[in-house]
């Protein structure tokens, strides 16, 4: 008696045999073919067993029904396009609040008055009016000069006389 496994092929050819993933992978199917087989086939789990099988003879028929020859035309979708918007489109009208009415008049240009005026004028207008980046707290000067804060170094001279004083 041999304790040897059958190998996927050999299980091919018994239409009562089961086919694990391993089974399928050993037969060339990628990930997103067995991915598919599973999701087609009638799955066996019995009960105390973690891997799930399929018979071979389930998996020989769907082959079969998804074998395309020159009498039968290419796959289709499992589904007919319906004229009129995808579910998904319905549901987000259905989610979002209602739209306001369109509006009949054209908007207004959104130029800028300052882009008309002449180079120099442009220049003086775009250094006085106060953008985003102004608004930030500028600490570029406050940390250069450390006395905004509170934080001036003392001079080297300066601090040898607190040491000794016991101040620092």
């Amino acid at each position: 008696m041999s304790s040897k496994k059958p190998t996927a092929a050999e299980l091919l050819c018994s239409p009562s045999a089961v086919l694990t993933s391993a089974h399928l992978r050993e037969l060339g199917w990628t990930r997103t073919h067995i991915d598919a087989i599973w999701r087609a086939c009638p799955v066996i789990v019995l009960p105390g067993t973690r891997r799930p099988v399929l018979r071979v003879e389930d998996d020989l028929a769907y082959l079969e029904q998804h074998t395309y020859r020159k009498e039968r035309p290419r796959v289709r979708p499992s589904f007919e396009l319906l004229a009129g918007p995808l579910p998904t489109e319905v549901a987000l009208r259905a989610a979002s609040p209602p739209r306001s009415a369109p509006m009949t008049e054209p908007r207004k240009p959104r130029k800028a008055s300052w882009r008309e005026l002449p180079p120099a004028e442009m220049a003086a207008h775009l250094l006085a009016t106060p953008t985003i980046s102004d608004r930030r707290l500028d600490l570029g000067a406050a940390f250069a000069s450390r006395e905004p804060l509170g934080l001036r170094a003392p001079r080297p001279a300066q601090r040898d006389a607190e040491v000794r004083a016991g101040h620092a």
